[in-house]
């Protein structure tokens, strides 16, 4: 990554020809001038040091929209933070964070390196999960300046999550003493009230924690995990920055005029794509599109906290369950959002596996997921879907909000809510005339460039289920691929699969055949879909059994695609000829004879400015 230091300055200004996507600002000065700022488009991260009170609330919100990350955070007023933003520390500062952060929760955060936290004036904290304490020897909670050197926690905090390894444990009882709320101004000492309380018992049990007293006081507790504190998600997927789940708080009554901020922890490797200079940026805001069918438009995850909720009519599990549910929730706990932000409002949709509600977490509405087998092998592999999907950051592709449990049988996945239902419904309400091809071929590029990500990541994905029920709809943010409990990962370029996986009439012969099949069954799914997008209906509706006057069974449909008798049909009056012969391509029964998701959506954009001012 590249970037530039600016040291000492004293303003910031028009740096829309800045090349690098690093920038690095150091000052001393307590009045720094971001009035004429406007920053690069490609900028992805902004590095400063020393900058006394900056203050985005100054700042129009159109100028750091771009903007994702934060870093090295020194003596700065977060007044008001964007929803772009990403806060991070690397834990790079080995001396000092300052107090004048207004946090509410500390989530999965390495301390090991730093020997002095200052969080004074964060009288709204509340959670401080997994967080690993080396030889810290100063560390102050709360505005009590009479403790200068201490934990002081009199009267004002409020925390009930206190999480922390055995070793983080030891390292606290060894490094810091405790004392009364007095006046105990000794180095290294942990000042506590009578009425503070550190630990839910109930939820520190559920993770199988044992809470433990700190400074043989019972008025100072952790709960103390076995193990090292969980790794969040892998450092090597492309394409985008792979993050732990942004974690801030929703802000409520009181505090609803101030922002508060989480710092999480950031990996991720960035890598570049050439050849086509891939068309989108999956680490960033994406600029506006001029269409009345919104659809590139990239969206944020926001609200991430840590505790569990569960939806209406869940069903209970069994106490053994919550003690022990069969499968590692570790990947899953940085994940886990509030148990009272979390509200489902109506059920959109049940089928025989699972169902969706429609709900709000936080300000936000969301889609909350759960599966209705409650064994351990579906849940697992429901869980294994949420830890795949945490990896993804794409405009093009559903996001993660985060996992929601009561029990760990009864997982839930919460994603953002997408305004225009999925894309089946949506063609079956609509007609050729008021679903036009020029709105089509957008949401078209989208599910490509939603494939591509998928296919062009270091290990590639394979989604093998898409359909027109999985592709989404919203009124802004566009066409977006969902449902991954199905996908798999490629651990090799010449690496195949062979379940039996999908919707069968948008299978393709390979994988309904059982034999090794690659991202080329995608395409072929893809074909099918062209083929909605073409006719509005589902493939192969049309077709008649000459024999029972009937629809053709799921046994006759399947014997037909394995010998290339039958291809779903298109609509050649109202479809592009361009996309008829594209789709054709797509159904090719030798996967070797589709084309690449790279060369659809050449041929897509194509198309598209070919015909850019026709009347479809």
């Amino acid at each position: 990554m590249n970037t530039t230091s600016f040291p000492n300055a004293n303003a910031i200004g028009d740096l829309t020809g800045y090349r690098y996507n690093t920038i690095r600002i150091v000052a001393n000065s307590s009045k720094f001038d971001m009035s004429t700022m406007v920053l690069p488009s490609a900028l992805e991260e902004f590095a400063i040091d020393s900058v006394k009170n900056f203050n985005f609330q100054t700042l129009p919100k159109d100028k750091i929209k771009g903007l994702r990350t934060l870093s090295n955070l020194t003596s700065i007023n977060f007044e008001y933070i964007p929803e772009s933003v990403l806060l991070f520390n690397r834990l790079i500062v080995q001396s000092d964070l300052t107090g004048n952060i207004n946090l509410q929760h500390l989530v999965g955060l390495d301390f090991t390196q730093l020997d002095y936290l200052s969080l004074c004036d964060n009288i709204n904290l509340r959670t401080i999960d997994y967080v690993s304490f080396g030889k810290l020897n100063h560390l102050y909670f709360a505005k009590l300046e009479l403790f200068l050197c201490c934990i002081s926690c009199c009267k004002l905090c409020q925390i009930t999550n206190f999480t922390v390894t055995q070793e983080s444990y030891d390292n606290l009882n060894y490094h810091i003493t405790g004392s009364s709320c007095a006046s105990d101004t000794n180095l290294g000492c942990a000042v506590v009230d009578s009425g503070t309380s550190f630990v839910n018992k109930t939820a520190c049990t559920s993770i199988n924690g044992k809470v433990q007293n700190l400074w043989n006081s019972s008025l100072w507790q952790a709960c103390v995990v076995e193990g090292k504190n969980p790794t969040p998600v892998p450092t090597t997927v492309p394409l985008a920055t792979t993050f732990l789940p942004t974690i801030t708080s929703p802000t409520t009554n009181e505090q609803s005029h101030s922002s508060s901020i989480i710092i999480g922890v950031v990996v991720g490797v960035v890598a570049a794509l050439t050849g086509l200079g891939l068309f989108f940026w999956c680490r960033r805001r994406k600029g506006n599109q001029n269409s009345s069918y919104a659809l590139n438009q990239t969206p944020r995850q926001t609200n991430q906290t840590t505790a569990a909720n569960t939806l209406p009519g869940t069903a209970p599990s069994n106490e053994s369950d919550r003690e022990n549910p069969g499968y590692d929730l570790t990947p899953l706990r940085p994940l886990r959002l509030e148990l009272l932000d979390l509200v489902a409002i109506e059920r959109l949709s049940s089928g025989a596996y699972g169902e969706v509600w429609r709900g709000t977490y936080g300000r936000k509405n969301v889609a909350i997921k759960r599966i209705k087998d409650k064994s351990i092998r579906h849940a697992k592999k429901f869980a294994d879907e949420i830890i795949l999907l945490s990896r993804i950051d794409c405009p093009y592709i559903v996001q993660l909000v985060g996992a929601s449990w009561e029990r760990p049988l009864n997982l839930e996945c919460v994603v953002e809510f997408m305004d225009m239902g999925d894309l089946y419904n949506y063609l079956a309400k609509t007609t050729p005339h008021t679903f036009t091809w020029k709105q089509k071929l957008k949401s078209i590029e989208s599910v490509v460039f939603g494939l591509i990500y998928l296919h062009t990541l270091e290990l590639p994905i394979i989604h093998r289920d898409l359909k027109s029920r999985n592709i989404l709809l919203d009124s802004t943010k566009g066409t977006k691929l969902t449902d991954f409990g199905e996908s798999r990962e490629v651990e090799d370029d010449n690496d195949t699969l062979t379940n039996n996986i999908g919707t069968f009439k948008w299978m393709a012969p390979e994988v309904m055949m059982q034999t090794s099949y690659s991202t080329a069954a995608d395409v072929y799914s893809l074909g099918v879909v062209l083929t909605e997008y073409s006719t509005h209906h589902s493939p192969y509706s049309n077709m008649i059994n000459p024999n029972t006057k009937k629809p053709y069974t799921q046994q006759h449909l399947t014997a037909m695609v394995l010998k290339g008798e039958i291809r779903p049909t298109i609509d050649k009056t109202h479809t592009p000829v361009q996309l008829q012969e594209l789709a054709t391509r797509c159904l090719s029964y030798d996967p070797n004879d589709r084309p690449s998701t790279l060369q659809i959506q050449q041929i897509i954009r194509e198309v598209m400015l070919q015909n850019d001012k026709s009347e479809w």
